[in-house]
């Protein structure tokens, strides 16, 4: 399916993401000899940084990955404002991705394009907690920009010289009319070099970073550089507000969310043994508590995984309001009690295990897989349910229990459906390559006309455009114009922010795709897309 193919991988600026990494912290084991200029200019700027108070600076970047028969090439600008103690914007201003994260100090706003959502959380008490791995606004910080938290913290030395082997003192060069050291560090996870370029004088400021992974059948060179910086900004002149699109949705965590069938649905009431003999009807808990269900089995391996991050939730929460029930579906009654013993003893658990013996309650919450984990909130409203169990099962709970803690409704921020006003038929009608007459080394953009057949008007955002040409993904954007009913637009791309360079000389094939969002009512996907072709003759 269309759709499907395209959220697996042709979102070429996430390559950047996947090549770039991001050095972590080892043991020390730089000998005398290996260190010298490289580390004290590292140092300097380390230092530098952290005196700041508050600061701008303009970033550019520019990402260029060779194939054997297309170059594609794309850039992005952005302003980076950071002012002490906790307060940070990451502004996209020109480019296709344009993620943006704007923390003011009291609450911290992410917005992903690509998803068409965006997030609201309170913010942390200092920047150091704001780049705590595993969360929104750390995750859409550190793959945009390289060294960002070096660059808010101060932390390169810290960071960066540990991981680093056999690093090289270029010299200094001209970045813009500004001379600059120029480093080039040898990391040893992930392994490839970086290139820093780092300002000369008693102002040691970051000018530039390139970096050149390395892979089997393409060559890439992605660059940052950094321009008008700003020191010692006043508040009033940061650009700290920032409004998301009319068009994005709010959600609690990026990605998919909760659509099971159950949700926002009365959570049916039950009476079950509990593995001490009592009863426990969940009607009692009306009114009074938030409830999680959990359905397990002690031979269920995902079941027994997820159970300590679910005691340590429930521990956490008890004093609020919150309790948890562990709903074992073992069918083997005669070792069932001991089995279950067994395996809270041996992981040290407190959760109140409830006997499902008829398999009764799992029928009535549409148990088909477990581990299931049922949210209930204090007025008895399912308000989210997840089958499975991965590394973001647990953080995705907490968030969720917070809301409800803060008066939210968690299963109507996952039901909200934009109101389309009839059907939608999306078509990709015809693409146009330009130069017209494409040879080798010529500089290539694309239009494409979309035309909605149907009923209802495609609302801007709600839809993505992709291209895939000569095997790989290229370009992937949001359309930022609505489509009405029975009309057609045409959709253009800036040489500016992205475009191919021409290769090899012969026949390109290429797919582009017009991809509505999940919940945009399309009548036929067949249309989506259009296959093809475009010659690139040989050079003069």
């Amino acid at each position: 399916m269309i759709n499907k193919h395209i959220r697996h991988g042709i979102v070429i600026t996430l390559l950047v993401v996947l090549l770039v990494g991001y050095p972590t912290s080892r043991a020390w084991s730089q000998q005398e000899t290996q260190k010298g200029e490289t580390e004290k200019i590292i140092q300097e700027f380390s230092q530098y940084i952290t005196q700041l108070s508050s600061y701008s600076v303009e970033v550019a970047s520019h990402a260029r990955i060779d194939t054997e028969q297309i170059i594609y090439i794309n850039q992005e600008d952005f302003t980076l404002t950071v002012q002490k103690p906790n307060r940070l914007a990451l502004v996209c201003n020109r480019g296709l991705m344009a993620p943006t994260v704007v923390c003011d100090g009291s609450k911290t706003l992410v917005y992903i394009p690509q998803l068409n959502q965006y997030l609201q959380e309170k913010a942390p008490a200092s920047l150091e907690e704001m780049f705590v791995p595993g969360g929104a606004a750390s995750m859409v910080l550190y793959n945009t920009i390289p060294m960002i938290d070096s660059l808010a913290l101060g932390n390169a030395y810290k960071v960066i010289m540990p991981n680093t082997d056999k690093n090289e003192y270029l010299g200094t060069v001209q970045i813009e009319g500004v001379q600059c050291h120029h480093l080039n560090l040898k990391l040893v996870q992930p392994k490839m070099d970086w290139q820093l370029w780092i300002e000369t004088g008693p102002k040691p400021l970051l000018r530039k970073i390139a970096i050149e992974p390395k892979q089997d059948k393409t060559k890439a060179r992605l660059e940052w550089n950094f321009k008008n910086w700003q020191i010692d900004t006043p508040a009033k002149q940061t650009p700290l507000d920032f409004s998301p699109p009319s068009w994005a949705r709010e959600v609690l965590y990026f990605g998919k969310t909760s659509d099971h069938p159950l949700l926002g649905q009365t959570a049916a009431n039950f009476k079950l043994d509990v593995l001490d003999g009592q009863e426990m009807e969940l009607a009692g808990h009306k009114g009074r508590d938030i409830v999680i269900l959990d359905f397990w089995a002690t031979w269920c391996a995902p079941c027994r995984a997820a159970m300590p991050g679910l005691n340590e939730i429930a521990r956490e929460y008890k004093d609020k309001g919150v309790v948890l029930y562990a709903v074992n579906e073992d069918n083997e009654d005669k070792s069932r009690k001991t089995n279950i013993l067994k395996f809270l003893k041996e992981n040290k658990l407190d959760i109140i295990v409830l006997l499902d013996r008829q398999a009764a309650v799992s029928g009535q919450y549409l148990v088909n897989g477990i581990p299931q984990t049922v949210l209930i909130d204090k007025n008895g409203k399912i308000q989210s349910v997840h089958v499975g169990y991965d590394g973001e099962s647990m953080p995705h709970l907490r968030l969720e229990i917070e809301a409800l803690l803060a008066g939210r409704d968690v299963a109507a921020m996952a039901q909200k459906k934009t109101d389309w006003g009839g059907t939608v038929d999306l078509i990709c009608e015809k693409v146009t390559f330009a130069p017209a007459t494409i040879k080798e080394g010529d500089t290539v953009t694309f239009s494409c006309v979309l035309k909605n057949t149907g009923t209802g008007t495609v609302p801007a955002g709600s839809y993505k455009v992709a291209l895939v040409a000569g095997g790989q993904g290229v370009f992937f954007a949001t359309g930022r114009e609505p489509i009405p009913p029975g009309r057609e637009i045409l959709f253009t791309v800036d040489e500016k922010i992205w475009h191919l360079v021409a290769g090899k000389a012969g026949d390109c094939k290429y797919m582009l795709i017009i991809d509505p969002d999940n919940d945009v009512p399309e009548t036929n996907e067949s249309n989506n897309a259009i296959t093809d072709s475009f010659e690139i003759s040989a050079g003069n």
